[in-house]
């Protein structure tokens, strides 16, 4: 997959890649603790996710994303919909790289796109066993 810029992209056409092995950590703004979340699918734009409780629409969260060794934390995104799923809630969070919250918009997006390319690789093989890297934003 090549590296290009997220803005030269609609981000709606690129598919979603299953969420085998990402771990998912919320935080939402303003509160100390982590939510605990089960990612269901991922791409550079965006996740989708369900937690125990409910999410505030056009709240920012800060996610943490890790598959294996490799990670991404302090990810600034906005919960774009939340909806009631089988006891759960189900969220769409689309990373927030444009603004003032991602202190570096390019490197936070190159990250966001070589985590992407690891879940692809791991989706693929079904498993986490991806080399060891952390991507931290900013």
């Amino acid at each position: 997959m090549a590296s290009q810029p997220t803005s030269g992209i609609d981000r709606r056409s690129l598919p979603r890649l299953p969420s085998v092995g990402i771990e998912v950590g919320l935080r939402p703004k303003g509160r100390l603790t982590r939510l605990s979340a089960r990612a269901l699918d991922f791409n550079r734009f965006g996740i989708a996710v369900c937690t125990d409780e409910p999410l505030k629409q056009h709240r920012t969260v800060y996610v943490s994303l890790r598959c294996g060794t490799v990670r991404l934390d302090n990810l600034p995104g906005v919960v774009h919909n939340c909806t009631p799923q089988d006891g759960e809630f189900r969220s769409g969070i689309r990373f927030r790289t444009h603004d003032q919250l991602a202190t570096d918009r390019q490197a936070l997006e190159h990250s966001l796109l070589r985590l992407e390319v690891a879940v692809g690789e791991v989706a693929e093989r079904g498993d986490c066993g991806v080399a060891g890297e952390v991507l931290l934003p900013g």
